[in-house]
């Protein structure tokens, strides 16, 4: 029994001498691994400029339009909602006055708020509706540029770099962003028509 219990116990220390042997190889195979360091926004841009100016400056300027395109869109849909904000805010307000002012009872201005209550449930059920359409439109914008990015960064690490294709592929990237606002106003203007009627 004493030779089983000291043959286990070397067993077990050989086996754990050599795991720890492994894991120290291990060890030093990932600290000698390159790391990656994440660029800044602005050294993401200033690549991104330098791509397009070597391999196609025209789709350069037709970029920071599409971003200016962009960008604007999202700043006038947020003035918006804040102009549709402070409509419904002002409704509430024109409500309370007319209760104190004894225009309306209580009981007619809470059935007021209950129906639109009740209306506007329905109309976020219809805005969730069409989020949802246009969730799937973007995911799918966002894996065709996923796709292109790839194909880019394969095309640039080639041997040879073919400059037609990588300037195609950086057209395809413009075209993209102008799908994507494109996604964005239709969904926009499906919901600007719910909320108007």
């Amino acid at each position: 029994m004493k030779k089983l219990i000291v043959f286990l116990l070397v067993a077990v220390m050989m086996v754990s001498s050599s795991v720890m042997v492994f894991a120290e190889d291990n060890a030093e195979a990932i600290a000698e691994r390159p790391q990656r360091t994440e660029l800044s926004q602005e050294e993401k841009e200033a690549k991104r400029e330098e791509l397009f100016n070597l391999y196609n400056p025209g789709a350069y300027l037709d970029l920071l339009a599409a971003k200016e395109a962009h960008d604007t869109f999202h700043e006038d849909a947020k003035a918006e909602r804040e102009l549709v904000k402070a409509a419904r805010q002002a409704e509430r307000e024109a409500l309370k006055a007319s209760v104190e002012a004894g225009e309306i009872t209580r009981e007619e201005a809470q059935v007021i708020i209950e129906e639109k209550k009740a209306a506007n449930e329905v109309l976020r059920g219809e805005i969730e509706s069409i989020k949802v359409l246009k969730q799937a439109d973007v995911e799918s914008n966002k894996a065709e540029v996923q796709a292109v990015r790839e194909s880019l960064k394969t095309a640039l690490q080639a041997e040879e770099i073919d400059a037609v294709y990588v300037a195609s592929l950086l057209d395809q990237m413009v075209d993209l962003l102008e799908d994507h606002i494109d996604i964005d106003y239709y969904y926009y203007n499906m919901i600007q028509a719910l909320v108007a009627n």
